[in-house]
């Protein structure tokens, strides 16, 4: 499968940190929260990546 350069960026954030946030995105890749967002369920969508917590606490690790 192969994974669009924003999501390569992404695993290796979660590779480098443990987890991610939709608001680490935005700052760190300067996107919008909702396109954060998109990526975030598209990738978990895929099996990439799994949820963890409700809300705005959600963060996302590997599989």
């Amino acid at each position: 499968m192969a994974l669009s350069e924003r999501r390569m960026k992404i695993i290796e954030f979660i590779h480098a940190n443990g987890s991610v946030k939709s608001g680490d995105l935005t700052h760190v890749y300067g996107i919008s929260r909702q396109a954060a967002g998109k990526e975030l369920r598209a990738m978990v969508g895929q099996n990439l990546i799994r949820p963890e917590g409700k809300g705005r606490a959600t963060r996302y690790v590997m599989v």
